[in-house]
């Protein structure tokens, strides 16, 4: 089985390719130029999974094996979502309904599908199983308070550094609402963040963190340009952080799963409103947040819907209502919509395997060729061939490729892009036209490369062609 076109599973199927013989040792050599370490590319977790069950089932391939572990993580979290429940609440039943919910709501399953890569749908997975561990042990001695939920959380940065981001927006919730003294509680979960940044750098090695943090990773802006925005745009908020003062105090009626529920709902709500006011056009990245915010979501309808079936009463309700809306509803309009999520048997017809399979007769060992969107994400899944950009962009380490990239597809001169291409090693260059079926049509003017003594057409198919750079 294969994913469709716009999932990143191949990102880690082309690294765990390329691990399964090579190892982690040295750069890899098919993305960014050969510029960059394989172990910055992702964490080792992941590509040892598949290679791990790629030799126990032969019979199965790398694309297959990584649908498994996807689907296999929806259950984990779920599992993980509900045994934190009962910690918070000590009410079985309610944990048993809130992992159901979290199972079966449609969002997650479609993006990860949709849009998710192994090692970040993995690390997700792992997030309420640190969460589990720091709440679980906050009763017993201080070394396991903060060594074993540390230990786990240096596990999911080991699995994705990048999709680290939940457990530290739910450590430091827990570290507030845990302990009697919120401020001993924040340090508690402050501790536990950087003892598994400093566990898991033995592996990255601490210019990893400078590059990740340096690269514009949140609509277009790194870590630390997006701090300082964020502190000028919440100047502008005063209303909206009144309001969250207010629920604050509102939260004291809460039991401490519906503090959780509320402040877990208030943070991703916020990151993806501030994700959407960076780059409202850029979709790919303001929505990243709401599979967490479905997590809230699924939350708060079984804090909602658990009394009545404790009950054993079943009537209409508004809570009731939405939660029939939301389910029944987005479940309809996904399955209206499946080919953009479901995995299919064959990719034969695709844009992506008809590209790879021409440049793997085309280019040679030392050439390199530029691509864009998704035969970009695909191309070393499927073949060994050396191109410009790659599956990481935030790890790259050589950063001549980005103005390459931005002059190629989105500048209209072609006298400036054609000298970065050759400056860059650049052999050839797949451009998708607007009649192509490749999903991003990143090309903005994809018609300059017309007409040109420098480009040379060697294939067109379907608005797809590709051109050898003289």
């Amino acid at each position: 089985m294969y994913p469709v076109a716009s999932s990143f599973i191949p990102i880690t199927v082309a690294l765990a390719r390329f691990i399964e013989i090579h190892g982690f040792g040295g750069n890899y050599p098919f993305w960014y130029l050969g510029s960059t370490p394989t172990k910055y590319l992702i964490g080792p977790l992941a590509p040892y999974l598949l290679i791990g069950f790629h030799k126990l089932l032969p019979f199965l391939n790398l694309f297959d094996i990584s649908l498994i572990l996807i689907l296999l993580s929806f259950g984990g979290s779920a599992l993980g979502w509900g045994m934190l429940t009962f910690q918070l609440s000590k009410d079985k039943k309610l944990a048993i309904l809130a992992g159901l919910l979290i199972l079966i709501l449609p969002w997650h399953v479609v993006w990860d599908l949709a849009f998710g890569e192994v090692s970040a749908v993995l690390a997700a997975s792992l997030t309420p199983w640190v969460l589990l561990a720091f709440a679980k042990l906050q009763i017993t001695n201080y070394k396991l308070q903060i060594i074993v939920p540390a230990a786990a959380f240096a596990l999911l940065l080991l699995t994705n550094s990048t999709a680290a981001i939940p457990a530290m927006v739910g450590l430091l919730i827990l570290g507030f609402l845990k302990n009697k003294k919120w401020d001993k509680g924040l340090k508690q979960a402050g501790l536990v963040i950087i003892l598994g940044w400093v566990v898991s750098s033995f592996w990255y090695g601490p210019n990893y963190w400078f590059t990740v943090w340096g690269a514009p990773s949140f609509g277009g802006r790194n870590v630390i340009s997006t701090f300082v925005w964020v502190i000028e745009l919440l100047r502008g908020f005063i209303p909206v952080l009144i309001a969250v003062w207010v629920l604050v105090f509102k939260l004291k009626k809460q039991s401490l799963l519906g503090k959780f529920i509320y402040l877990w709902l208030g943070s991703f709500g916020l990151l993806t409103l501030f994700r959407f006011m960076a780059n409202v056009h850029f979709w790919l990245d303001w929505t990243v947040w709401l599979p967490q915010v479905e997590v809230g979501v699924a939350l708060l309808f079984a804090i909602k819907l658990h009394p009545r079936f404790k009950q054993k009463i079943i009537r209409f309700s508004v809570p009731f209502a939405i939660f029939l809306i939301y389910i029944v509803g987005g479940w309809v309009l996904a399955m209206s919509k499946h080919e953009y999520w479901m995995p299919s048997r064959s990719i034969e017809g695709r844009v992506e395997y008809q590209i790879a399979k021409e440049l793997s007769k085309t280019v040679k060992t030392n050439e390199t060729v530029f691509l864009s969107g998704t035969t970009a994400f695909w191309l070393n899944s499927l073949v060994d061939a050396r191109q410009v950009r790659g599956g990481r962009d935030e790890a790259s380490q050589d950063p001549a490729w980005r103005q390459v990239e931005w002059e190629v597809r989105s500048g209209s001169n072609l006298g400036t892009a054609y000298p970065l291409l050759k400056s860059a090693g650049v052999d050839f260059i797949v451009v998708h036209t607007q009649s192509s079926k490749e999903f991003y049509h990143d090309f903005q003017f994809p018609l300059k490369f017309e007409n040109s003594l420098n480009f040379e057409k060697i294939y067109e198919s379907d608005g797809d062609i590709i051109y050898k750079i003289h």
